[in-house]
């Protein structure tokens, strides 16, 4: 005989989902009495019908939102009125839960306080969901472990996503906007994205912008991680146009970290890595190593040099490196190194497309750009 799920297991389906009754029907009666106030905040804090958990409730608040849409009052009535026209006010719970709502609340001084509350059970039921989908995938062991922790993880990062999300006000959009415009004012290079430090890219490109993803591609040994160290060094030290220093993650799929740090340190003393590598460096050489090595640990520079990497392991520690350190720059080296197991089957052509794909969502699902090298 099964062994019964023990209290707190996933597996129990004997516990209500994270709701309040109370909060929604105070969110709900607020608006009947200060629609003009309330419905706004309530869409501004992402609420929506989904929010409810008690169906009488997510029927309401759909016929409240059908009405404020189309520039009609909110009100008892009126909410009344549509619900009994379109065959819905029995479900609502009729006339009666209507002047409930009202009479449950009365005053709307604390909506703000409701609105929040109704939010923070509705976040916990996502999560479960999320959490319950994630324990589904795993038992029924159709994907690679790898695929259900990426798509686990990317249903989270857009819940907090959602929550960082909120309108705002016209006025205060156009402040903002004028604050991008007076960089651009100040520095004269027209550079509306990440600044790369060389000034023909950056006036062929206007920057590298969040959500792009840029190729450079070139034969074997003529440069590509050259040029992509280079621009790392300056974005992340600030030898840009506009002096400002930002995070870059590098993960290198083929050279070790020490490679990489040792040409940025040659790259930034001004010396060739032949005569370092070939124990060639002068007094004058060594001091010039010694600042460029004190220079580069100020760099918020994060480098993951894990070999024969799954795109989908990349996206989940892109992800956490944007949460944790707001990386503003991404590069990759490089493409074909990467692995999509998934798609190995269909053959590499059509992995590497795979790939390239999962590499563009990446950049528009982080806003960020990527910049990966390809042979």
């Amino acid at each position: 005989m099964a062994t019964p799920a023990p209290p707190g297991s996933p597996g129990r389906t004997d516990r209500v989902p994270p709701h309040s009754e109370e909060a929604e029907r105070g969110v709900l009666g607020s608006i009947l009495i200060d629609a003009g106030r309330v419905v706004d905040l309530a869409i501004e804090r992402q609420i929506r019908a989904e929010s409810f958990y008690v169906p009488a409730h997510r029927l309401i608040f759909e016929t409240v939102l059908d009405l404020h849409e189309k520039g009609r009052p909110v009100d008892l009535l009126t909410v009344g009125e549509r619900l009994r026209d379109t065959g819905r006010i029995e479900a609502a719970g009729g006339i009666g839960n209507l002047e409930g709502l009202v009479d449950s609340c009365p005053t709307s001084a604390h909506a703000e306080y409701y609105i929040d509350l109704v939010r923070q059970k509705h976040i916990l039921r996502r999560i479960i969901d999320s959490s319950r989908e994630a324990i589904e995938s795993c038992y029924r062991g159709e994907d690679a472990a790898d695929l259900i922790l990426d798509r686990s993880e990317q249903y989270l990062f857009d819940i907090s996503h959602d929550q960082r999300r909120s309108a705002v006000s016209w006025a205060e959009a156009v402040k903002e906007t004028m604050v991008e415009v007076e960089k651009i004012c100040q520095n004269r290079s027209g550079l509306t994205g990440v600044p790369t430090g060389f000034t023909d890219i950056d006036r062929w490109t206007s920057g590298l912008h969040p959500s792009d993803m840029i190729i450079i591609a070139a034969r074997p040994s003529m440069g590509k991680t050259s040029l992509a160290m280079n621009i790392a060094e300056k974005v992340a030290m600030g030898d840009t146009a506009d002096k400002i220093s930002r995070p870059v993650a590098i993960f290198s799929l083929e050279m070790p970290r020490e490679a990489l740090v040792k040409r940025m340190l040659c790259s930034r003393a001004g010396m060739s890595s032949h005569k370092l590598s070939g124990g060639y460096v002068s007094q004058d050489m060594h001091g010039s190593l010694v600042q460029a090595a004190a220079d580069l640990q100020r760099a918020p520079i994060f480098v993951d040099d894990s070999a024969g990497l799954e795109v989908v392991e990349l996206r989940a520690r892109a992800r956490r490196l944007k949460k944790k350190h707001d990386i503003q720059l991404i590069v990759i080296d490089y493409l074909q190194m990467l692995n999509f197991t998934q798609k190995a089957d269909e053959g590499r052509q059509r992995e590497t497309a795979a790939i390239s794909g999962s590499l563009k969502a990446m950049a528009k699902e982080l806003r960020v750009p990527v910049l990966v090298l390809s042979q």
